[in-house]
């Protein structure tokens, strides 16, 4: 969801976490605000998350990745949230193609 208005921009989205060390194995699902004046940039998580710690640690290890400005920096984070959505898709891919080829090999009524 986006929002202009006069003086700033309200951006909402969710963002997608999968913790493949965890037994669960689940997607936890998260929702990020964003309001974004000209100077200003602040994002609120609805749940703590993991979706940004590769991006905070790249700006703080290479200051050459930093945005010059506050609009590069919600651009910065966007796409760490939408390149976050392929990794799931492709570990999603991985498992259904893994089921398909259990259900393929396996004709018992357990799969």
């Amino acid at each position: 969801k986006l929002e202009a208005y006069d003086d700033y921009l309200f951006v909402v989205t969710d963002t997608v976490d999968y913790d493949m060390f965890n037994s669960v194995k689940e997607l936890s699902f998260n929702q990020v605000s964003f309001v974004l004046k000209e100077n200003l940039l602040v994002t609120v998580e609805q749940n703590k998350s993991t979706s940004f710690d590769r991006i905070v640690d790249k700006l703080e290890k290479i200051p050459v990745f930093r945005p010059k400005t506050t609009d590069g920096l919600l651009l910065l984070l966007m796409d760490a949230v939408i390149d976050n959505y392929y990794q799931i898709f492709d570990i999603l891919g991985e498992y259904i193609d893994d089921l398909e080829d259990t259900m393929m090999t396996n004709h018992d009524d357990d799969v």
